[in-house]
Parts: structure tokens; C-alpha cells; sequence
């Protein structure tokens, strides 16, 4: 086995491990197998890692962020006694995350590769997913159904990292345009037959930014301070008892499905930022499900608590949350040295959307970080951002062929 070969199985184990299929969670062997694929790679990487460093290599600033961000929330868990085994699922993902993509992406070149043949397992997991739902899916206990990818609420991370790898693909590879086609109307097929009001709301954000990049406001507006400030202010906005009432009052009478679920949700905001006040510093880490039912009353067990600032400061503190931060700022600045080209506006929209999803949601996934992590890597490639631009140039100089024809 070539070195190429050996690099080839190992970008698709760290796929696996990374962004496994949400499906396999209901299959107990296969969720085992993977679970254990994903200590393999974490020890492999770290290991890989601590060499490197120990030989002088001087780590990315991304990197020590993400290692901080998880022995903070270690180190909260041990001093309230939480839930070790939760912690330890979700932080092999992000952590062996930045790990890989400091050790085997190191220029265009590298990602090029990389990009090429994660794309491949995209379009079959796509194609099994759209089957998946065709076929109804896996009826949970409660109201969600499960698909291959996950259910339809859990998308919007998936999608938003597929649909990222998929657009780099078609830069660096034109010639893939029609498998392209193929994967982002399999997902506009799959959000239009799981009736996803996130999704929906995402597809809109998404394709009207992108229709209107040209405009100068537009352009003015996804900078990367401003989608922050917008962020932060939405996250206060949204957990403010005036607005709750007001935003209940619209599902009861213009939605079907009513306020209930939202009610769930602020349930869950209002005990999260009560434990905030109470361990304000650290927080109280990953919580068991004893620790849930004494805090978080009246509401079932969750792993997490549904909004990622009251996610991350229930379970962090102020330490988390700035560390958090701190990602998401080394992260927007290095995607604005490359925003002027069409991949860095494009990931500028996700990065903008995500952020939006995660008012919603509370998580610490790969699937998450990986925009953010990406863009703070090609960011830094600056010798490469010419290349990079030289490549655009090609692919419509290429499509222009083409149509000619």
C-alpha cells in the first residue's frame, strides 16, 4: 500500500468517525463499531500530534481554542460530578476534527485531495438518505422520525457541511458539475418531502443571499463583525420573556403545530440560564440525568439545552463562552481575507446561517465546527487565495465552453 492509497482510507475512516450517519444510533453493533472507530482515529491523530509537537511544530491558534474549549467543559463536569461518558462522545469528533485538518491540510493542494474524495461518500450518503425518506424513515418514540442523515430537525447541520464540501468541490473540480446538480437537488428534494420549517427558512436565507451577492449591501452586510453583533443580540432578543409572548401568540394562530414546542424550548432556556447564575464561571458541565431532573424541571431528559448560548453557559460558564467566541472571530476574520471570491462569500453564508440555526439548537459536533474550522485553515493559505482565485476563473471560462457548444 501506497502512501496515497493509506491517505485515501484515512479520509474516509475520519469521515465516518467525524459525521457518521445519525441512522447507525439505532443500530447497536454498528453505533459500537463506529463509537470505537472514532477513539481509534482520535488516538491515532493525537498521537500523530503530540509527536509533532514534541519535534518543535508550533500548533494553530484554532486548534488550542478547540482543546480549551473541551477541558473546560471537562474540567466543569468533574467538579460538579456530571455525565463523563457524554462528554467524551462529543468531544472525539471536534477534537479529532482540528487535529486532522492541522496534520494533512496544509495548502489548496491537500484540500483538493481531501475534498475529492469525501465528495463521493456525500453523494452516496445522500442517495441512501433520499431513499431513507421514501421509504418513511425510522419512527422514533416520540414525534420525530429518523432518516439516514438524521431527522429532519437535525439536518440543517448536516446539510450545511455537505452542502460546503459539495461547492468546493465544483470549484476545484468543474468537471463534476452534474453529480453537483445531482447532490444539491437531492437536498432541496429531501427538505421539500420532510417539511422542515427550519430547513425551509434556511433555504430561503441561503438562496436569497446567494441570488443577491452582487449587491452591495448585501456584500457590506455579511461581514463577519456584523453577523457576530447580529448573532449576539438576536441570542438576547430571543431569550427575553417579552418576545416570548409575542412570538407564542403568532404559531397559536398562524401555525398548525402551535407553541408547544417553543414552550419546551423556554422551559429549558429559563432553568439553563438559572444554573448559569449558579456556576457562572465554569458552569456544571455535561449534566447527567439526575442532575437534569433537579434542574431542568417539567421537562423530559435532554442531552443538551436546545440554545447554544444557554447551552454553553449552563454548561461552561463565562470560560466556554468566551473560548466559543474566540472560534468563531479567529474563524470570521480569516474567512474575510478570501470573501471576495465566490467560495468565501458562499461559506460566509453558512457561517452566517449556522450561527442562526444554533439559536435553536445546542451543540459541540464536527458537523458544527467544520465551516468554522475550514475557513480559519484556507484563510490562512494566503499564498493559495490567488490559486484559488485563478481556479474560479477557469471553471467559468469552462462553463462558458460548455454552453457554447
Amino acid at each position: 500500500m501506497d502512501k496515497s492509497d493509506f491517505k485515501d482510507i484515512l479520509y474516509i475512516l475520519v469521515f465516518i468517525s467525524l459525521f457518521r450517519p445519525y441512522i447507525v444510533n439505532h443500530w447497536d453493533i454498528i453505533d459500537f463499531l463506529t463509537n470505537a472507530l472514532r477513539i481509534f482515529v482520535f488516538l491515532f491523530l493525537l498521537t500523530n500530534w503530540i509527536i509533532r509537537c514534541l519535534k518543535g511544530y508550533r500548533p494553530r491558534v484554532i486548534t488550542l481554542l478547540m482543546i480549551g474549549m473541551q477541558l473546560s467543559i471537562l474540567f466543569s463536569t468533574i467538579i460538579n460530578h456530571g455525565n463523563y461518558y457524554r462528554w467524551l462522545l462529543e468531544m472525539l469528533s471536534p477534537i479529532s476534527l482540528v487535529f486532522f485538518l492541522e496534520q494533512y491540510v496544509a495548502s489548496i493542494s491537500d484540500l483538493r485531495n481531501l475534498i475529492n474524495n469525501w465528495f463521493y461518500i456525500i453523494v452516496t450518503f445522500l442517495t441512501l438518505n433520499i431513499i431513507s425518506i421514501l421509504l418513511g424513515g425510522y419512527k422514533n418514540e416520540d414525534w420525530l422520525t429518523d432518516y439516514f442523515l438524521g431527522s429532519k430537525d437535525t439536518f440543517n447541520m448536516v446539510f450545511a457541511l455537505y452542502a460546503v464540501i459539495i461547492y468546493i468541490q465544483l470549484i476545484l473540480f468543474p468537471n463534476s458539475k452534474n453529480l453537483v446538480i445531482y447532490c444539491f437537488v437531492n437536498i432541496l428534494i429531501s427538505i421539500l418531502l420532510t417539511m422542515s420549517t427550519t430547513m425551509f427558512v434556511e433555504m430561503i436565507m441561503v438562496s436569497g443571499l446567494w441570488t443577491f451577492r452582487k449587491v452591495s449591501l448585501v456584500n457590506k452586510l455579511l461581514d463577519y463583525r456584523l453577523i457576530l453583533l447580529f448573532y449576539l443580540i438576536s441570542g438576547i432578543v430571543l431569550l427575553l420573556p417579552e418576545f416570548h409572548e409575542l412570538f407564542f401568540g403568532f404559531l397559536d394562530n398562524n401555525l398548525d403545530k402551535g407553541s408547544g414546542s417553543v414552550q419546551a424550548r423556554v422551559t429549558m432556556w429559563e432553568s439553563g440560564f438559572l444554573i448559569f447564575l449558579q456556576h457562572s464561571i465554569w458552569g456544571i458541565g455535561k449534566m447527567t440525568e439526575a442532575m437534569w431532573n433537579m434542574n431542568v424541571i417539567r421537562i423530559p431528559f435532554h442531552y443538551q439545552l436546545h440554545n447554544q448560548f444557554i447551552e454553553y453557559l449552563a454548561t461552561g460558564g463565562f470560560v466556554l463562552f468566551s473560548i466559543y467566541f474566540l472560534i468563531l472571530i479567529f474563524s470570521g476574520r480569516n474567512l474575510m481575507k478570501y470573501r471576495k471570491t465566490s467560495l468565501g462569500f458562499f461559506m460566509m453564508i453558512i457561517y452566517f446561517t449556522l450561527l442562526i440555526a444554533s439559536l435553536m439548537t445546542g451543540v459541540y459536533s464536527s458537523e458544527f465546527y467544520f465551516v468554522f474550522v475550514l475557513s480559519f485553515y484556507i484563510g490562512s493559505f494566503q499564498k493559495d487565495i490567488r490559486r484559488l482565485l485563478r481556479l474560479e476563473i477557469m471553471r467559468l471560462i469552462i462553463e462558458l465552453k460548455i454552453k457554447e457548444r
